[in-house]
Order: structure tokens, then sequence, then C-alpha cells
């Protein structure tokens, strides 16, 4: 019999999820030092992503699906991979 599990990144795009924002934080943080980037906040906004920065000022924070999409599009960051460190 097959099993059918959960993953978030099926949900719908409006579909709200909590998340711990470490692994964001870290991932920004690691891409910043590639860059040589100073400033949080024009990284991300550059980015299309200004949005992450609320996030990573959080432990937990409530975020949209389609939200957390484009940042592991614009990281190239597997949703799985995403989903097995939380």
């Amino acid at each position: 019999m097959d099993r059918i599990y959960y993953h978030w990144y099926d949900d719908p795009e409006q579909v709200r999820i909590t998340i711990n924002s470490s692994f964001v934080r870290d991932i920004v943080e690691c891409e910043m030092a590639h860059c040589n980037a100073k400033n949080v906040v024009k990284f991300l906004t550059e980015r299309g992503l200004g949005i992450v920065f609320h996030w990573i000022k959080q432990e937990q924070s409530t975020v949209n699906v389609g939200s957390l999409k484009r940042f592991c599009k614009a990281f190239n960051v597997d949703f799985k991979g995403l989903e097995e460190s939380s």
C-alpha cells in the first residue's frame, strides 16, 4: 500500500506555514558572504525577497508558501532539503 505524505510545497501559494528561521538566516548569511554584501535589506530587496528580512529577525516566522518557494528558487534550495532541516 502506498503512503501519501504531506509536504509544505504541495500547498497552494497563499497558504501560511510556520518555519524555523535559522535555516533561512544561514542561507542568507552564506550568500551575502559569497557576494561580499554588507546590507541584508538591500541584498534581499535586490532579489525581490525583501519580505525575507522579516522572517530572519525572528526565531520562527509564519510565511506564505509562495514566498518560501521563491526564496528557495532564488538561492537554489531544494524544497525537500528545507523541509528536512525543520
